[in-house]
Order: structure tokens, then sequence, then C-alpha cells
């Protein structure tokens, strides 16, 4: 999984505050990987300052703590509504109090306003992430991003992975000594240096096994289970469209790895109907070519002269949908939503990190399609999703001592499945496996409380609000009280740091 930039904090000059300490611990437990960045900023200036610590997350990525020094020691943030979070922020900023506010932006961009950041002097803070890994080729793949320019005073990493026997660093060249060994069933690797400049991004690798794992805290239950990847291949359409979104937003596209998917498909298509539809805040263009023995050269020239302006809408795709249709955007519509108007399987492409990456997952799943991110997907693995029918979850068969289990039936299933739920008593489950309405697969689950671990209840909170946030207008009060209960970071709530406990009771929902 490709991970985030590095953070750093921006001034109002477009200047970069100076980093000079850099502590990261990752902590690896099942699929899931907790990783937290614990940095110190140097002010050179004569100056107070405010600044703005900026960093996307990519898909399946969310903030889960976010802490400041304050007066001399580390304060870490509440939930809030964002608009409480706002006015918070602002009445503290009038009396000159530490505060800090981090809210999410759309394509899952993060951003805290930081202040004060003292004259010649040093501000700490820290942020913590958490990710879900998805298994790609039999294997999970997590990425530090470490790609740094400028010498730190101080650096270390500590690495930790817990009922892993197949984890490796696939390039310790600059770190020496950064290997994993054994203690008491953890995997841990730990590395640090003085005046040192960490340039190259750790890649870990996780070889999957065959497992099954159920952890459980009070009634709350996380089921994770890996499969080798199961699917059909589908009859080769005879007409397909493409999607060309030629907003702004879309100017940095990786065309390279889009154009390597679209010569890869039209290869294996061989002959058909291509339809390209450029668009922007209008359709721009509609442009139809017959595609003979894979050659596309004509397609190829007219989308490498495009040119990148405007905003986004969706509203007038619809009208274009065909058998199987291509989406190559970011998801990022400021303009209109996507409305089509019958039926057609819509495979949402994406080569940014920064994205829409749950609206283009709801899209393309509405539609029995898949999301594609080609930010952490090789192509040769996209084409089998594209080609292939789907493998799903087709539920759990009736069972009256569970209930809010999450994902609902019909979700597509790669090389790894989590399903997480409530249950009222020891009982035993069975989840559905197949195609379509076919069951092909049933995984019998023992539930039984076990007192696991705490992080359950979250992953729970997690995989309810992926559901919520299919319609997050109207859920918008049912998001926002899960995030205040499950203390989650979404659209509409903000972590916010504030000097005084009076000040906490003050804002809290």
């Amino acid at each position: 999984m490709y991970a985030q930039n590095i953070p750093e904090v921006k001034l109002k000059d477009n200047s970069t505050l100076k980093l000079v300490n850099l502590n990261v611990e990752v902590n690896i437990t099942g699929n899931v990987a907790l990783t937290t960045y614990k940095m110190k900023f140097y002010n050179g200036s004569n100056t107070v300052l405010e600044g703005e610590l900026a960093f996307p997350l990519g898909q399946g990525q969310s903030v889960t703590d976010f802490a400041m020094d304050v007066n001399g020691s580390m304060r870490h943030a509440a939930i809030v509504e964002k608009e409480l979070g706002r006015v918070a922020y602002e009445s503290t900023i009038r009396k000159t109090i530490d505060p800090g506010l981090l809210e999410m932006t759309k394509g899952n961009n993060y951003k805290a306003r930081v202040y004060p950041i003292p004259a010649r002097g040093y501000k700490e803070i820290e942020i913590t992430y958490e990710q879900t890994l998805v298994a790609n080729n039999q294997k999970h793949s997590y990425q530090i991003p470490l790609d740094f320019e400028n010498k730190l005073s101080h650096f270390s990493i500590e690495i930790n992975a817990f009922g892993k026997k197949n984890i490796q660093i696939t390039d310790t060249s600059i770190y020496n000594n950064l290997k994993f060994k054994n203690a008491l069933g953890v995997k841990k690797a730990h590395f640090k240096a003085e005046n040192f400049t960490p340039r190259n991004t750790i890649t870990l690798e996780m070889r999957l096994e065959d497992e099954a794992n159920l952890t459980t805290y009070n009634d709350y239950f996380n089921f994770y289970k890996s499969f080798k990847p199961k699917s059909r291949l589908k009859s080769k359409p005879k007409a397909i469209t493409v999607f060309w979104d030629a907003s702004y937003s879309m100017e940095r596209r990786k065309l390279d790895k889009e154009f390597e998917l679209l010569d890869a498909y039209l290869q294996y298509l061989e002959n058909v109907k291509l339809n390209v539809v450029v668009f922007n805040n209008k359709i721009r263009s509609n442009t139809t070519y017959n595609i003979k023995n894979g050659n596309w050269n004509a397609v190829k020239k007219a989308l490498e002269n495009v040119v990148y302006d405007g905003g986004t809408s969706y509203i007038d795709l619809g009208n274009y949908i065909t058998e199987t249709n291509l989406l190559f955007t970011d998801g990022m519509f400021n303009l209109g939503d996507f409305k089509p108007t019958n039926n057609g399987a819509i495979y949402a492409i994406n080569s940014l990190t920064s994205a829409n990456h749950n609206g283009l997952s709801q899209l393309a799943h509405t539609s029995q399609a898949n999301y594609v991110n080609l930010s952490n997907v090789e192509v040769k693995q996209a084409i089998k999703t594209i080609t292939r029918e789907n493998y799903k979850f087709l539920g759990v068969a009736e069972n009256d001592k569970t209930y809010e289990v999450y994902p609902l039936k019909n979700t597509i299933v790669n090389e790894d499945f989590s399903l997480s739920g409530k249950f009222k008593a020891n009982t035993t489950i069975e989840l559905l496996f197949g195609y379509n309405n076919d069951v092909i697969d049933r995984v019998k689950v023992n539930l039984e409380n076990l007192e696991n671990s705490p992080i359950v209840k979250r992953l729970w909170a997690k995989q309810k609000l992926n559901y919520l946030k299919g319609n997050s207008e109207e859920n918008k009060d049912k998001i926002i009280q899960l995030a205040l209960k499950n203390h989650l970071i979404t659209a509409y709530t903000s972590m916010i740091i504030l000097d005084r406990v009076e000040d906490y009771a003050r804002y809290k929902n």
C-alpha cells in the first residue's frame, strides 16, 4: 500500500518550517498498521508564527490521534463537530492560547492549523494514522514515506509486527541494522541516527498465509480471513466507454500508468468499439473509435493533447453509459454528482494519492464493478479486476444473536476479507461467498468473548462509517454521532487541541 507524502508545516509566505527531530513508530497487528510521526520543528525567526501542517493520506488511511506541546507538555486532541471546532479555535486564537485544529478536506487530505510557533523556539507535533492493509499478489505491502531532503539532528524508527511470521524490509541500504528480530512473539526492528538524512521510503512486505483470525472486545467482534484469488473470466464486451476527466485537479495524473492500463485492456479486447468522452464541468468531446487488433494509437494521441482546467461535473455522464465503462478520475467533483441513466458496469480508475477513494469505491460497487486505485495496485492486477467476474461476500446466514454487521452483502472480495459486528451471546455464524446470488463457499465462525483488544470496537466503527458514507448527506447526523463516540475524524468532525480543561468540557458534545 502506497502511503502519503511526508508531513510538513507550511508558513504564510509558502516556505516550510524546519524539521529538526523525527521519531517514527509503526505497530502492525493483523491487517491493521498504526503509524506515529513525532516531529520537532524549529522557528529560527524573531517572530511568533502560525503555520499549517498539511499531508494527504492514501486509500484506507485515517488519522487517529493529533497532539502538540502546550506549555511544555504534549496535549492530545478531542473530537468535535467541525463547526464547533472552528468556533473554538478562533476564540482561543483571539485569547493567544495554544490551540491546534486538524480537519479532513476533500480527497482524504488533512490539514492542521498550528499556533503559536514561538520565536527562536521549538514546536512539537504528533500525528498518528491508521491503515487497513489490502492484500495484493498474496501479500500485504506497507510504505513508510521518508523522502526528506534536509539533514535532521535526530532520527529514529521503530517497527513492531505482532503475530507476523513472514515480514521483511525490501531495502535497508541507508538504514543500517534495520532488521527484524524476534522478541517474545513480536518481530521488532529499530534504527536511530544523529545528523542524518532519511532519504529512502521504507517498504514492508508480509507474505499472506492461509489464515483466519477472530478478535473480540465486549460485545464487538472482528473476523479477518485471507483468500486465494477467486474469479471467473467475463465475456469480452463489444463496446466500451472511456470517461476522461480533464478538470484542473487531474493535471498531475500518472498518465504513464493510466496509459499502461488502457494499452493492456485494449490489447486484451483486440477488436472493440470505443467511445471516449472527455469532460470537466461539461462534456468537452465525444469521439468514437473502432479498435482493431488492439491498435489505439489515435486514442492515445488525442488523450496526450488534452488540456486540464475547470471544475468537475458528472451529471451528464450517464447519457453515455455502455455495457462496460472506465471512468478515469480522482472523484473530486464539485459541480455535480454521477447519476447514471441506465445499467452498465462503471470501473472507477484513479492514479493519484489524493482522491475521493471512498466515493469512487461506492460508485463502482453500486454498478457491480470495482474501484481501481493505480497508486497502490499494479496494472497486471488491475486488468484482472476489470476482466473477471467478481467473487463476493453474499451475507451472513440468519442468526438472531448478531446485529449491526458490516460490510453488507454483495461486497466484492479479492484476496482478504474483514467483517465486524456485535453479538449478544456466544454463537456460530455462517458467512456466504460466491458469484451473483450463487453461494459457492461457506465459512463458519465461532463467536465467543475473548476480550482480545479495544481496537475491535474501532474497526467496527470504521466499517459502519464506510457504510454510512455511501450516502453521507442523508447520514450526516449518524456519522457525527458515530465519530464523536469512537474518536473518528470525518468530513463533519475535527480534532482540536485546547489549552484548558474547561475548554474541552465546553466543546464536548
